[in-house]
């Protein structure tokens, strides 16, 4: 089930600035209303109380809640998210020019005060950083110089409107080619980019998915050596035999070996270009 070998920080020090994030809600005892205590609730019920020691409370135990909730899941779970989005914020902090994309792509489990809470943990963690979507559905104008001016430098996808300040799906499609055939991804991506809507977000998914046969031939074996090197070749050779200039390209295994490296280096060329 994994897709990539280092860690975010290492990611984003080496250049990238799009996260694709799939989430689990971590159900230990169940139901959400269980992870709180009987206490709390009693006090927080309690109307002789006042509303702000309430409120207090409230926050309180969802930022405890949120704390190891949310899980990375690519079909086995992972890590927690929360480190995961401290590690960006670090980041951030210390390069105030720069920009990530976190898009949720999907999110496993959840009900309403999951999301609530997911919510309250990414606007705590980002705050003012995070970037409202824009009044219209034309982003030619959001540029980075405009991000830098304002003061944004994360852009939240969500899978669908939940938030103010998180962009819908719509801003960013991102087709899934679910092959594992080199020609067929190859006229998947090239296609891709010539029928994007040009004023929207537009991720390039060069990623092969495997199937049953897959799996039963490679027993012993792991995604990385039954797909992605193939794959990320097939991307490459891509990039290189074409004038193509994806939006967003993503890959499994970046830095894992000479062809991700290149991919990696062949992007960064193009934003100078």
């Amino acid at each position: 089930s994994y897709t990539q070998r280092e860690n975010v920080r290492f990611q984003l020090e080496n250049g990238i600035r799009y996260f694709d994030i799939r989430l689990v809600v971590n159900r230990i005892k169940g139901d959400i209303a269980e992870t709180r205590s009987p206490a709390a609730e009693a006090f927080i019920k309690d109307e002789n109380h006042p509303k702000e020691e309430n409120d207090k409370l409230r926050r309180n135990w969802s930022d405890e809640v949120s704390n190891e909730r949310f899980l990375i899941l690519h079909c086995l779970r992972g890590e927690p998210v929360r480190g995961i989005l401290q590690s960006i914020n670090d980041f951030l902090l210390e390069n105030p020019g720069e920009v990530v994309i976190l898009d949720f792509q999907h999110l496993y489990d959840f009900c309403d005060e999951d999301q609530r809470l997911l919510i309250n943990l990414v606007m705590n963690t980002f705050g003012t950083k995070v970037c409202p979507p824009p009044v219209s559905e034309d982003l030619t104008d959001l540029t980075l110089q405009y991000l830098a001016n304002e003061g944004h430098q994360v852009i939240i996808i969500y899978p669908w409107p939940a938030f103010s300040l998180f962009w819908n799906r719509d801003l960013c499609p991102t087709p899934w080619p679910n092959t594992r055939s080199s020609s067929y991804l190859t006229n998947f991506l090239s296609n891709g980019l010539e029928n994007r809507c040009k004023t929207k977000l537009f991720v390039s998914q060069a990623v092969f998915t495997p199937n049953l046969a897959t799996v039963l031939i490679h027993l012993f074996s792991d995604l990385q050596k039954a797909c992605v090197k193939k794959c990320n070749r097939t991307a490459l050779d891509w990039l290189e035999s074409t004038e193509a200039r994806p939006n967003i390209l993503i890959i499994d295994f970046v830095f894992t070996d000479a062809d991700s490296w290149a991919i990696i280096d062949h992007i960064i060329r193009l934003n100078s270009k």
